[in-house]
Parts: structure tokens; sequence; C-alpha cells
């Protein structure tokens, strides 16, 4: 993704509507969860998403010296979004989310380069960094949880109920 031409608050925007919809994604899937233990795994994702846009939105208020952020429907950076209903595999949305982990890291660790080159604080760096971090960290609990989430596709299949918790 080239990001040089674009605006950092606008890069901003974007990032926090792709954390927006991280978040949603994680929350459907927490509530669609049958296990107790992969539903509590996605709960703090979709935490983590929504600490990720509140940072951007504290970032952003602070750069433009104290705009709020809004976010449109639609973002002109080509970042993945995750698509799903409810016919979708749970493992389908994870690998699709999987993806958009490091789409975002990448995405964050540009945009640390372009705050840099741009003379921004060195708070904007870190951020942006810590930011792509935390994306990578978030790969690999998805990266830890397809194959067990795979096998109690398979399992349930055989064995509904089986993983409902107390």
């Amino acid at each position: 993704m080239d990001i040089k031409n674009m605006g950092f608050e606008e890069l901003l925007e974007g990032a926090a509507k792709a954390e927006e919809n991280s978040r949603e994604v994680y929350d459907y899937l927490a509530n669609r969860s049958k296990n107790f233990v992969v539903s509590d795994r996605f709960k703090f994702l979709a935490d983590e998403e929504q600490k990720h846009e509140d940072f951007i939105r504290q970032l952003y208020k602070k750069i433009t010296k104290g705009e709020e952020l809004k976010l449109d429907e639609e973002t002109p950076l080509p970042i993945p979004f995750i698509k799903y209903d409810d016919d979708s595999d749970e493992s389908e949305i994870i690998e699709q989310a999987m993806g958009a982990e490091i789409a975002a890291r990448d995405f964050y660790k540009q945009m640390a380069s372009k705050a840099k080159e741009e003379g921004r604080e060195d708070e904007v760096v870190e951020t942006m960094n810590y930011l792509a971090g935390m994306e990578q960290n978030h790969y690999a609990i998805l990266e830890s949880e397809l194959d067990r989430i795979k096998d109690f596709e398979q399992f349930d299949e055989y064995f509904p109920g089986m993983h409902i918790g107390p």
C-alpha cells in the first residue's frame, strides 16, 4: 500500500475505520462462538481493537489541535475489510482477520516511517510502531486459535454442545 501522497490525518481516519471493523468482527465472533474459551479470546481482541481506535482518536485530536475524528462509511485506504455472515465458518472469518492484522501491521509501520520523515513528534512514531507490534500479537493469537477452531468445527458436527462451558 502506497501512502506517500496521503495526508497523515486521512491515514488516521482510515486506521480508525479499520480498527472499528476489526472490533465489530471480534464482537460478532465472541457472541457467535459456542466455545466459552474462544469467545473470551475474541472479547479480548475486540477490547484491544477498541483501545487502538481510542489511541488513534486521541492522536488525531492532538495533531488537529482539538478536532474530533469522524468516521465515514468508506475509507480511501486499500485496507482489507473482513466480510462475514451467519453462514461463514469461524475459521474462514479468522483467516480473513489474520490477513487484516498483517495488513494493519504493515500499514502502521509505514505510518511510523511517514511520521518520522515528516518530522512528527517521537510520540507519534512510537505510537504507530506500538500499534504495529500489537497487530502482530493479534495475528499470533488468531493463528494459535485457528487450528483449534477448525477442530471444534469438525468436532461439533459429531458432538454438538461439547464446548458450551459451565
